[in-house]
């Protein structure tokens, strides 16, 4: 196709946190002009509880982590990034109904296997709270750019990123008994 490319490990503090790193993918054209594109590319280790499923694309078979590993990946998520992505607490509501009943002690667990302390996790979650205005300013946007149409304005119909904030930060404190 004409490109060069590389990848490099991300600097800086927001590089890489306990279970997430970061690299750099760089590509630009071979004998073009000198545009490059650069995009940040983040690497989870997703801690499992169940067994490895199959999932299918074109015919091809890959092993995935189950729907539930999935969704408590994206709650490990919050608490594990170096700065909240809002995108993570979206995907937390869209994939809520793949949490698993005993999802308190397989959260808990995975959080233990991370080195993250109750304590910690807690502080998390109360920074969050104060900043809520933040993250939902945020989470609109993710709404306004990443979610399809009619289902953006259903969403907005139901509440919006406030609903979505709110509904998140009920599930980890109640649901999950992060709190």
């Amino acid at each position: 196709m004409g490109y060069d490319g590389n990848v490099n490990p991300a600097t800086g503090p927001d590089a890489d946190s306990a279970a997430v790193k970061t690299v750099e993918v760089a590509v630009w054209r071979t004998g073009g002009p000198l545009d490059r594109v650069t995009i940040p590319v983040d690497i989870t280790w997703i801690p499992c509880a169940d067994k490895p499923i199959v999932r299918t694309v074109d015919g091809v078979v890959y092993l995935s982590a189950s729907d539930a590993d999935m969704v408590e990946s994206k709650v490990l998520a919050i608490f594990l990034r170096p700065r909240l992505e809002e995108r993570d607490m979206v995907d937390v509501f869209l994939f809520q109904d793949k949490i698993k009943p005993d999802a308190p002690e397989r959260v808990r667990k995975k959080l233990s296997q991370l080195s993250m302390s109750k304590d910690r996790v807690s502080e998390m979650l109360k920074k969050t709270t104060t900043d809520r205005n933040y993250h939902v300013r945020n989470i609109r946007g993710i709404i306004r750019d990443q979610v399809d149409g009619q289902a953006a304005a259903n969403l907005e119909k139901a509440g919006g990123a406030a609903m979505i904030f709110d509904q998140v930060m009920e599930l980890l404190g109640s649901r999950l008994r992060l709190l």
